[in-house]
């Protein structure tokens, strides 16, 4: 079967991402080799080269095998390739508006002179342009394979959950999905008890270790759940996804914000050996709306799809029909 240009030029795209993220996996395990040793300040965790390592090469393998999937017109990575495509399209936006907001230090006189004028403004604009680019290619991809005509190609192409997934609606999978990714890290966090917001205060140690298994263990089921459109998983999604918001919220609202966000860096900085951070007021009270507004759209549009796609979790696997006997 002759493939549309737009297939074969997304497979070479996924290709070549998956390439450069592989050689970036590479890099992140000898990084540590290489970085300059500087006995005044503390040293980056050689854990976290490798942690940041083995997220690359899980997205590099994936990124692979959707590339292989999309050229043979798999049905699953007709899906891999929409759900890369709406994380492309929110990260994308998401660091062209934290790029647009972040605050450059400034220069040192010795190296003023040396260094042009609006360097920090050409910066801050290519780095907006890349990042836009990105989440257009998110939403061309988005565009193109929801079209009639390439869902149709990839409907020709069967396989054993040919009829599950007909039945499962794309945001669901996506929900499904971006809920288990961030699995590893809340695991690793647990492995390293790192610090976590609750409810407007900051706990650590054993209580932060059993916080981070406890929402592990939801996010587990709720993905798991999801995509098998289990019925309860919705509501527990409903509620785990608003309870987040709310959390994230009373973590930047109430009063002491500032102390409790020194302190997260203070700890998170001595867990990972990494130098010491001392923000700004303002750049800090930036990244407080910024991060209530990003949390609350994100939390609206899930719950939205939760509620909308509710039939899909109660008509998604109707009882099979007996076989019939060919002899009676």
């Amino acid at each position: 079967m002759k493939r549309p240009a737009g297939i074969v030029i997304t497979a070479v795209l996924q290709v070549l991402g998956s390439l450069l993220t592989l050689v970036t996996a590479g890099a992140m395990a000898f990084l540590p080799n290489f970085a300059p040793k500087n006995h005044a300040q503390p040293q980056m965790s050689s854990g976290l080269f490798l942690v940041m390592g083995v997220m690359y090469l899980i997205f590099a393998v994936t990124g692979l095998a959707t590339a292989v999937g999309i050229f043979q017109l798999k049905r699953w990575a007709r899906y891999s390739t929409l759900i890369f495509a709406v994380i492309l399209v929110g990260l994308g936006l998401l660091m062209a508006v934290v790029f647009a907001f972040m605050p450059f230090p400034a220069r040192p006189q010795p190296t003023s002179a040396s260094l042009p004028p609006n360097l920090a403004f050409t910066f801050k604009v290519v780095m907006i342009l890349i990042q836009l680019a990105v989440a257009a290619l998110g939403a061309w991809w988005l565009h193109y394979f929801s079209r009639t005509k390439i869902k149709s190609i990839f409907e020709g192409q069967q396989n054993e959950e040919a009829e599950a997934i007909g039945r499962r609606p794309l945001s669901i999978a996506v929900l499904s999905v971006l809920t288990l990714v961030g699995l590893p890290w809340m695991l690793v966090s647990a492995w390293m008890a790192l610090p976590i917001a609750f409810c407007g205060t900051l706990v650590g140690g054993t209580t932060a270790r059993l916080a981070y298994l406890a929402f592990a263990a939801a996010a587990t089921y709720i993905g798991v759940g999801l995509w098998r459109l289990v019925p309860a998983s919705r509501l527990i999604a409903v509620a785990f996804y608003a309870f987040g918001c709310v959390n994230a919220t009373l973590f930047y609202t109430l009063p002491g914000r500032e102390d409790r966000y020194r302190q997260i860096l203070a700890e998170t900085s001595q867990v990972w050996h990494l130098p010491d951070m001392n923000p700004q007021p303002q750049p800090f009270m930036n990244g407080i709306w910024l991060g209530i507004v990003v949390s609350w759209v994100i939390t609206a549009v899930a719950i939205y799809f939760l509620i909308a796609r509710r039939s899909a979790f109660h008509t998604a696997f109707p009882p099979e029909h007996p076989p019939v006997n060919p002899a009676s």
